[in-house]
């Protein structure tokens, strides 16, 4: 995880959603020339309003990770490096599975046999 990554991702949509706030406040404060509906105008507004909340937030999250990173990590003055696994040269085969036989499908019973199948166990009900 790259919480630098992050934190600049969210930066930039909180530029992007800042732009969008102005271009919203720019048409309220001029005469209404074009055919978009109030109500879709509104929700561009509270869609706005959300994804600043979301943005802050993950930048806030990432940055508080980050933090948490940078004390994890070990001194730069020990020459300690963590170990990398290796694969195996050789891949580990799967066994193979065996096929599912198909049954054959059984023709529908005459109603006159599965009726006389049903007389044969009523007693069980």
């Amino acid at each position: 995880m790259d919480c630098n990554n992050v934190i600049n991702f969210m930066n930039q949509q909180l530029k992007a959603l800042k732009e969008i706030e102005d271009l919203v406040s720019h048409d309220e404060n001029q005469a209404s020339t074009h055919s978009i509906e109030t109500e879709d105008l509104e929700a561009l507004k509270t869609y706005v309003e959300t994804m600043k909340r979301a943005a802050a937030t993950a930048s806030e999250l990432a940055k508080h990770y980050k933090k948490g990173a940078q004390k994890d990590t070990p001194d730069s003055g020990t020459d300690e490096k963590p170990k990398k696994k290796r694969a195996s040269a050789k891949k580990q085969e799967e066994p193979a599975q065996k096929p599912v036989e198909e049954q054959p499908e059984q023709p529908e019973q005459p109603e006159e046999t599965a009726a006389a199948e049903e007389d044969e166990f009523d007693f069980l009900m």
